[in-house]
């Protein structure tokens, strides 16, 4: 499947205008900057950036991995301008199978690019965090995760609650996604969206 096969958004899609995606982009673009997250491929169907932070609580993996706080694990970051746009109606069937293909593809990329730097090799966990699970789809979202290779739990919505971390996060989702993929936001509020978190061990990167 080509880019513009995937990008495409249908008759029905919905794009953000481009002044607003410029901004969001430039922006992006700086925080990747400061925060130090890669890029792991150069082609335009990944969706996966990755950023070295310390685990900030100890973890067990299902397969026995564990981390303690301190130990150096590896952030996942969606491609923002790379994910397949959403048709108006929301994630069709065509969607679903262009996002699935993209991302195990992008799971490809990133143990190419840990077998590439042996720098990386005591790196044994990736997480990605994100927020725009409602409660209605976490029990989908929990499926979809396992079918990946990833383990997934999720916190409750922060609401409106500004002085804590997620409600700023989730804010960065919310202009990210209405910058590139508004579709996406027709069925979601903005009060209701979950902070969840996906892991994956290094083991299960290069096996599954």
């Amino acid at each position: 499947m080509r880019r513009d096969e995937i990008r495409a958004p249908g008759p029905a899609g919905a794009v953000a205008p481009a002044g607003l995606r410029r901004v969001v982009a430039a922006g992006d673009r700086l925080l990747r900057k400061r925060m130090g997250i890669l890029d792991i491929s150069a082609r335009p169907e990944c969706i996966l950036r990755l950023q070295l932070v310390p685990a900030t609580r100890p973890f067990t993996s299902h397969d026995g991995v564990t981390v303690q706080p301190g130990d150096t694990i590896g952030r996942l970051h969606f491609v923002n301008e790379n994910l397949p746009v959403l048709a108006a109606e929301g994630a069709t069937l065509r969607w679903a199978v262009a996002f699935g293909q993209m991302l195990r593809s992008s799971l490809h990329d990133l143990a190419t690019y840990l077998d590439d730097h042996a720098e990386l090799d005591a790196v044994a966990l990736f997480e990605g965090r994100f927020g725009f699970v409602t409660a209605d789809e976490a029990e989908r979202t929990v499926a979809l995760a396992a079918r990946f290779g990833f383990e997934f739990s999720y916190q409750p919505s922060p609401g409106l609650r500004f002085w804590t971390a997620g409600f700023w996060e989730n804010l960065g989702t919310w202009v990210m996604i209405r910058a590139f993929n508004p579709a996406g936001l027709h069925t979601k509020s903005f009060t209701h969206l979950m902070r969840a978190t996906v892991r994956m061990t290094r083991t299960t990167l290069i096996t599954h």
